[in-house]
C-alpha cells in the first residue's frame, strides 16, 4: 500500500478552501485515506465519492497504477472525480466551485 503523510500541492490548496465553505462541512471529505489497497486523494465515504488529482507529469508506470485504483474503486461502488493537479494549485476558489457541480452532477451512489 502507498500511504502518504504529507498532503501534495493540490490537497493542501484545496483543503484550505474546502474547510471554510460550509456547504461541504457536512460532506465528510478526508484527506489521503487508505482503502484496500490504495490512498485515495480525497474521500466521503457517506457519498461514495473518491477526488483524484491527476498530476502535471507521471511516468507510464504510475499512469497505470492511478488507472489502475480508478478501476478498483470502481468496481467497489465508489464514484470518481478526476482533478486536474494544476488546476487545483492555480485556482482553489474556482476548483472548490467545479468540485461542487461535478459532484451535484454525479449519479446516486449504489447502496
Amino acid at each position: 500500500m502507498r500511504n502518504r503523510r504529507n498532503p501534495t500541492e493540490a490537497e493542501k490548496a484545496l483543503c484550505e478552501v474546502l474547510v471554510k465553505d460550509l456547504d461541504f462541512a457536512g460532506r465528510g471529505l478526508k484527506r489521503a485515506v487508505p482503502i484496500g489497497p490504495h490512498v485515495a486523494d480525497l474521500v466521503s465515504f457517506d457519498e461514495r465519492v473518491v477526488v483524484d488529482f491527476e498530476p502535471h507529469t507521471q511516468g507510464d508506470a504510475a499512469a497505470g497504477w492511478r488507472e489502475e485504483k480508478r478501476a478498483w474503486l470502481a468496481e467497489r461502488g465508489y464514484r470518481i472525480v478526476v482533478m486536474e493537479a494544476r488546476v487545483v494549485e492555480t485556482d482553489p476558489p474556482a476548483a472548490l466551485e467545479d468540485l461542487r457541480g461535478r459532484l451535484a452532477a454525479l449519479p446516486p451512489p449504489a447502496r
